[in-house]
């Protein structure tokens, strides 16, 4: 790179070097947006402030209010589950509690054999509507 022989050559350089560090820092800035998009997109679980977030504007009502209704659901679906009910929600789908036996099982450290208790576990089965829409159909 050559020393520029006047006022003008000087000024242009400068103006080159400051656009090309604007470029590479809107470059830079860029690529980290994508990448945070990218990371956002790849992420499958919706958590429940987004939920409550998505309620809230489709309802148009107040996060706070979204909340206090969506807690509601929540403890209402555990009291009921808990009380041996079973929760349908035709097109979603229905929450159940069901009884798994004992059974025999290893200790995965020592290899020895072990009961495993019998227990209550909560199953979901999903309904036609939601099935079809995780799959894609209209």
């Amino acid at each position: 790179m050559s020393l520029p022989q006047n006022q003008n050559d000087f000024d242009g350089k400068v103006e080159e070097y400051i656009t090309n560090q604007i470029i590479k820092a809107i470059e830079l800035v860029l690529r980290v947006k994508l990448a945070s998009m990218h990371q956002l997109l790849l992420r499958h679980t919706m958590n429940k402030t987004e939920l409550i977030a998505a309620i809230s504007e489709r309802s148009q009502t107040s996060k706070a209010q979204t909340t206090v209704m969506l807690n509601g659901l929540l403890e209402i679906l555990q009291e009921a589950m808990a009380n041996g009910k079973d929760v349908q929600l035709v097109g979603f789908g229905t929450f159940s509690v069901s009884e798994r036996a004992t059974r025999e099982g290893r200790n995965p450290a020592t290899g020895e054999t072990m009961t495993i208790p019998a227990k209550k576990i909560v199953k979901f089965k999903p309904g036609k509507a939601l099935s079809d829409a995780a799959a894609g159909v209209k």
